[in-house]
């Protein structure tokens, strides 16, 4: 599929309301509400697991490490929002399939996020993926007035003397989010003040010490809208502000009036042939929908084109939860056993 056919879908969608997934503001971590943050949640119950031998040992000797990827295949994670989006939950779809997940991805925004799950991924040797999203005004960011809470977060992460993902501000190109380009100026400005925010907040946690933490630049895979200022390039903050260039990439299927069913090739080609070569490349959000095609051939698909077309892609980040459709690993039983098949592919265990 041609880039302006994959963008016509997601403009679409976002013209119907489906295109934001997770902006609601501030959330509650206590309360367990669904929306925004690290508290998306399908509100199932998480899948029964039949272990016939018994849950198996997932543990691990060490964390994979943020600064040098792969030089062969790619580390495997997820976001899991199923049932009570808790740890256990997290720990179950491992058993589930078989083997343990090397990153999880959690969504925070006003959050102390060093306190929350991450000082868990630690225990777990986890590499954190810390997806921020910063519902503050751009043009406050960049004055400064929310530099405590920065120097805060980055004197946090700095302490707990592991490797860290920190992707911030992702989707910029979207038009969904409040710290988008086109909900800050748009075509007179808005990547340019989306840029001098990023550097910002990055140039702090430098200053701080905070060299463990490795930065993930992610736009989506289609920019909304379509334009030309709008174009993800735009928002690139420069090779020496981003770590991982990260790719966020839905197959919605026909599960909104507004879609159609794209290949994993059609959704990543563009984006991944921009950045392929220069940076490593994480998929930092991914699935499919059930609904229009056949899901567990799509992840077949994903799996080989991941070996052989996309072996930038040094990360991969499934968004395992019953939400605007079913993105769930274990939708069907035909996902499951496409999806494990794919978790145990050395591959995805280098």
């Amino acid at each position: 599929m041609m880039r302006a056919t994959v963008v016509t879908v997601w403009a679409l969608f976002a013209v119907c309301g489906c295109g934001q997934r997770a902006d609601s503001g501030a959330v509650d971590l206590a309360a367990g509400a669904g929306g925004g943050g690290s508290d998306e949640v399908d509100g199932g119950a998480a899948a029964a697991v039949d272990f016939a031998g018994g849950p198996l040992d997932l543990g691990a000797a060490a964390p994979p490490t943020a600064k040098t990827p792969p030089a062969s295949g790619a580390l495997f994670g997820a976001f899991v929002g199923i049932g009570g989006n808790d740890t256990p939950d997290f720990l179950a779809e491992e058993q589930l399939i078989r083997r343990r997940w090397v990153i999880d991805n959690r969504f925070y925004s006003y959050e102390d996020f060093v306190a929350d799950r991450t000082a868990w991924d630690v225990a777990q040797k986890k590499l954190p993926l810390i997806t921020w999203e910063p519902h503050w005004p751009l043009d406050d960011i960049i004055a400064g007035t929310y530099d405590d809470i920065f120097h805060q977060r980055a004197q946090g992460l700095r302490d707990l003397g592991v490797d860290i993902l920190l992707r911030w501000g992702h989707e910029m190109n979207g038009n969904w989010y409040p710290w988008s380009g086109a909900n800050n100026g748009g075509a007179g400005g808005g990547p340019a003040k989306y840029i001098a925010a990023y550097h910002h907040v990055h140039d702090l946690f430098v200053a701080d010490g905070a060299t463990n933490v490795y930065w993930v630049w992610c736009p989506l895979v289609a920019d909304v809208p379509a334009e030309s200022w709008n174009h993800w390039t735009n928002y690139y903050p420069g090779d020496g502000y981003v770590d991982w260039v990260g790719l966020d990439a839905y197959n919605w299927g026909n599960s909104s009036s507004c879609c159609t069913w794209q290949s994993f090739g059609d959704l990543v080609t563009d984006l991944y042939g921009d950045y392929a070569g220069k940076k490593p490349l994480i998929l930092a959000e991914t699935a499919s929908a059930e609904v229009g095609g056949n899901k567990a051939a799509w992840i077949d698909d994903m799996h080989q084109a991941l070996k052989t077309k996309f072996t930038g892609i040094k990360a991969i980040v499934w968004f395992d939860i019953n939400k605007e459709t079913d993105w769930r690993i274990d939708s069907t039983p035909p996902t499951l056993a496409a999806y494990r098949s794919m978790a145990l592919d050395p591959y995805f265990n280098p």
